[in-house]
């Protein structure tokens, strides 16, 4: 609830996918569960990204996170591995 209008505001949740870090099936059904124990119905999926390489070159350092970044066909597995558990799922922001 907002503590200034007194306006009731949804929770979401707003997930990182990090390749090898977060994507596997099993840390994906405990987060559901958890998801789901909370009363909380979406979910986003925030897929790691590189867009700050350039930056990197450009201040002449190297880039070291290059294999965090999901593929699409993991990113549709997770979204339809949440939705089974009855959640709102939405990928980005």
């Amino acid at each position: 609830m907002n503590r200034c209008t007194g306006e009731k505001r949804e929770l979401v949740f707003c997930v990182p996918l990090i390749d090898e870090i977060n994507t596997d099936t099993g840390h994906i059904r405990s987060l559901a569960r958890f998801v789901v124990k909370t009363g909380v119905t979406e979910v986003h999926l925030l897929p790691y990204h590189r867009f700050g390489e350039s930056k990197y070159s450009k201040l002449g350092r190297e880039y070291i996170c290059t294999g965090f970044t999901p593929d699409v066909k993991t990113v549709e597995k997770i979204k339809n591995m949440l939705e089974s558990f009855n959640l709102h799922v939405f990928i980005g922001g």
